[in-house]
């Protein structure tokens, strides 16, 4: 998307390399209620959204799983990333989302030294991933997620966060449940 459109409703599955694509000119993209399913393993890469070149989406109430392929170079698929490798500018809030079966849930920068995509990501459900969030420099605030379990990000059980060079990914608070609920009962998490 070059402009400033709503992606809504929409499945998208055994598609080439991305499923919404958000780039310069898109300020205010809405990317709500939408399902990506990757195509798993394999010498490919998947992206069910990737934002860049100064592109801003708003993302909600999306499931994105089953993005696991690894390009021959060791690039790695990943549910969302954003980065301003092409130009500066790209941002992502990304909120009530289900995140999970990806090799990374959320990429955060790529490729090239002096990244600074702005990534928020509050009430998603990051689950059953090999990495929930990955930063190759821009700071992310992850506050107020559900991770897989109460310990928070990078305990056993849980998704883990990376923060290499100079990125910083700010987990603290994350969502805990108590033992009679579960993360599709809460509403802050995007569910009924």
């Amino acid at each position: 998307l070059k402009n400033n459109a709503t992606v809504t409703g929409v499945k998208f599955e055994n598609i080439e390399r991305i499923g919404i694509f958000i780039w310069q000119g898109a300020t205010a993209a809405i990317i709500d209620g939408n399902t990506y399913i990757g195509k798993g393993p394999g010498d490919h890469l998947d992206y069910g959204i990737e934002l860049g070149n100064g592109g801003v989406a708003t993302i909600t109430n999306n499931t994105i799983s089953g993005n696991t392929g690894q390009a021959g170079d060791g690039s790695e698929s990943a549910g969302i990333l954003a980065t301003t490798l092409f130009g500066p500018g790209t941002q992502a809030t990304i909120t009530g989302n289900t995140i999970t079966g990806n090799t990374i849930g959320i990429v955060a920068g790529c490729c090239a030294a002096g990244d600074t995509s702005t990534v928020i990501a509050h009430f998603n459900r990051i689950v059953g991933n090999g990495t929930g969030i990955r930063s190759s420099e821009p700071a992310v605030n992850a506050e107020n997620n559900w991770w897989g379990c109460n310990t928070g990000p990078n305990t056993l059980g849980c998704d883990t966060t990376v923060a290499l060079g100079a990125g910083a990914v700010d987990s603290d608070p994350w969502i805990v449940l108590g033992t009679s609920a579960s993360p599709n009962l809460i509403p802050s998490l995007g569910s009924s």
